[in-house]
């Protein structure tokens, strides 16, 4: 009997010291698994910031050959026929390269808003809502607004587990290039 006693301590020790090695196994896997997961999320994040901020050096390039158009113009009206004619003709190509340059900025700006829309902090989409209200002349949005707006939110929720703090007018103006209406 008082073999078994002695036995039983060290049982009892080897047995908490595996029980703790097999715990702490799976606490680091989590804790590797949650630290990874949260990697991927910080690159998606920083992703979608610097290509908004990438894109927007086209909107900056456009505004600047709209504005070259317009002075060429302005001053093509005081010139001689043929340099008239010219300054004409560069002040079109310069609204042509404006252009493209909207476009440009329109296709990777509206990307990069959109992964903004899920990903981003929220102070930073309420800040690039700000900016688009300020700089840009959406439209209204559609009849079906409502419920592509839940579709963005529902991608939100999903990636960040939160958000509803995000007002919808925030969200709608990133993620779907339009203005809800009133009383959103």
């Amino acid at each position: 009997m008082e073999e078994r006693q002695s036995l039983r301590v060290p049982l009892s020790l080897a047995a908490v010291g595996i029980f703790g090695t097999l715990l702490g196994a799976v606490i680091q896997q989590y804790m590797t698994s949650q630290r990874a997961s949260q990697a991927a999320f910080l690159d998606q994040q920083r992703e979608a910031y610097v290509g908004f901020l990438n894109a927007l050096d086209y909107d900056r390039m456009a505004r600047q050959k709209r504005c070259a158009a317009a002075e060429k113009r302005s001053k093509a009206s005081a010139l001689k026929m043929r340099d008239r004619e010219e300054a004409e003709k560069s002040a079109a190509q310069d609204a042509m390269k404006a252009d493209e340059l909207e476009t440009k900025f329109e296709v990777e700006g509206g990307a990069a808003l959109r992964r903004i829309a899920v990903y981003g902090d929220e102070r930073v989409v309420s800040a690039i809502a700000e900016w688009s209200r300020q700089t840009t002349n959406l439209p209204v949005c559609g009849p079906h607004w409502k419920a592509d707006l839940a579709v963005s939110r529902a991608m939100r929720d999903a990636a960040l587990g939160r958000g509803r703090g995000l007002s919808g007018a925030d969200l709608g103006e990133l993620s779907l290039f339009c203005r809800p209406e009133a009383g959103r």
